[in-house]
Parts: structure tokens; C-alpha cells; sequence
């Protein structure tokens, strides 16, 4: 479900019809670069508190 959203989002973006009507503009790469790196540092994050032991266990 999450792609199909992702690739939904990716079309409404950067098929120029569609972008013209609804008044979107493609991204430039260095935001997707940006937006890449901040998930991945979250998810991290998330990862390792998974890791650790819960409180009072």
C-alpha cells in the first residue's frame, strides 16, 4: 500500500499534464537526497531503541 501511494505521489509530481493542472512542481534531487537521509537517520534511531532493554525487565 505504502508504494502504491509513493508512486501515486511520484505521477501527480512529474507527468507534466497532471502537473500542470493541479500546479505541482518535480522535485530537484538534492530534496530527495535531504528527505533520504533524515528517514534513514530515524529509522536508525528507532532501530536501536528497539535494541535496548525495556525499563524494569
Amino acid at each position: 500500500m505504502t508504494l502504491l501511494r509513493i508512486v501515486l505521489k511520484a505521477i501527480i509530481v512529474y507527468i507534466l499534464l497532471i502537473n500542470t493542472l493541479l500546479g505541482t512542481h518535480p522535485l530537484p534531487i538534492n530534496y530527495w537526497l535531504i528527505s533520504l537521509i533524515v528517514s534513514m537517520a530515524i529509522f536508525r534511531v528507532v532501530e536501536i531503541e528497539n535494541a535496548l532493554p525495556a525499563p524494569g525487565k
